[in-house]
């Protein structure tokens, strides 16, 4: 009775906690400490559910190996809950590049902002924890002046972070007319006073 009392308590926190995962998901933010916090209450349930039946089959049938087997299937749940926790927290402790998807978002924001943007290359992302760190190199017109340039750049700066939270960007502006290939020449030095 009580391990299924406990089994029922972890199953309702279980719930809730993945609910207010649902409403970080939604603002674009996440906790792992949240997400540990929610298979831990998941992993209660399923062990003390499985606990509360293995002393039950046990008792009436006499059985005595199905409660080591029904201990088998419980570490199983909490291994397959805590392996993606733990595989995301050793993602976020060594910097990994962001997503594919995630960084095309950034480039389509960051090309929707303004006609005078003529291009953008030499993407370089970085995630760690929450946080993503962009930096790029913004083509603009040859004509235009700098200070505009500046406010475009400016401009595409305040679209990424309201679209994506928690970003730190580093904008280079290049004039339309220099090759991207530049930067990407191995042989390339720069010139010598």
């Amino acid at each position: 009775g009580v391990l299924g009392f406990s089994a029922l308590g972890g199953f309702l926190i279980h719930l809730y906690l993945k609910a207010q995962i649902r409403k970080m998901e939604e603002k674009k933010e996440r906790s792992l400490a949240l997400i540990a916090d929610h298979a831990h209450y998941a992993g209660d349930a399923y062990a003390n559910a499985a606990s509360a039946a293995g002393v039950f089959l046990v008792y009436v049938m006499k059985i005595w190996y199905l409660d080591a087997a029904l201990g088998c299937v419980s570490a199983f749940f909490l291994a397959r809950a805590a392996y993606p926790i733990l595989q995301k927290a050793f993602r976020d402790i060594v910097h990994n590049e962001a997503p594919e998807a995630l960084q095309q978002e950034v480039v389509n924001i960051a090309m929707s902002v303004d006609k005078r943007i003529k291009g953008l290359h030499m993407l370089r992302s970085r995630q760690f924890g929450p946080y993503l760190f962009v930096d790029f190199h913004l083509k603009v017109s040859d004509e235009l002046p700098f200070k505009e340039a500046h406010a475009v750049a400016d401009k595409v700066d305040r679209a990424i972070k309201k679209a994506i939270p928690r970003t730190d960007i580093v904008i280079h502006l290049d004039p339309e007319s220099e090759p991207d290939q530049r930067y990407w020449d191995p042989s390339y030095t720069l010139p010598r006073k």
